[in-house]
């Protein structure tokens, strides 16, 4: 299930980014490229993070790869016009979501990807002046709605595993009692 959710998430964060590089025109727009490297970045992030689950990157690496992209991207937000401004921090969140998707996906993680991804849309919809994003909306809702729905399953599911878990602790003891009472409210 979990590969699942990823899987369902890459392609959430990829649609998102190749909608938000459909709408950027502004001058020097490194759109095609950033484009690129989300959509191959995710796959081996998908590949060798999820499903293979051989590499992932610690939180102080991630850390690190942050503050270099921003720096990387310091260049087109300090050139940027006022009116393309916009379209300057959603490749920098882009660049966010690339790094994110290199460690272990936690549900809070997930989240965080999938609400970057938000953004991404939300920005290209105020600009938006192609018909290929309006064409592309409809199948990014559905790709969101089926990924919160996933999310929140998972949410659940280990929830109640929790729940099991320590009724199975405490079996004989009164601490049992007071969870179930708990759990009926």
């Amino acid at each position: 299930m979990d590969f699942v959710i990823s899987f369902v998430l890459a392609c959430v964060t990829i649609l998102a980014t190749f909608m938000l590089q459909l709408c950027d025109d502004s001058p020097k727009s490194g759109g095609s490229l950033m484009s690129a490297l989300s959509f191959f970045s995710i796959l081996i992030a998908l590949y060798l993070v999820d499903y293979k689950r051989r590499f992932s990157i610690s939180k102080g690496v991630c850390n690190v790869l942050i503050i270099l992209a921003v720096i990387a991207q310091m260049g087109t937000l300090l050139h940027s016009r006022e009116d393309f401004l916009a379209f300057s921090i959603a490749n920098v969140l882009s660049s966010l979501q690339m790094i994110l998707f290199f460690q272990r996906k936690t549900l809070r993680k997930s989240y965080q990807i999938l609400s970057i991804s938000f953004v991404e849309v939300a920005v290209g919809c105020v600009f938006q002046r192609n018909a290929y994003f309006v064409a592309a909306l409809p199948l990014y809702s559905i790709l969101a709605f089926t990924t919160f729905s996933l999310l929140f399953q998972w949410n659940e599911r280990k929830f109640y595993a929790e729940r099991i878990v320590l009724k199975n602790r405490f079996i004989g003891n009164k601490n049992l009692e007071m969870i179930t009472a708990e759990e009926e409210i």
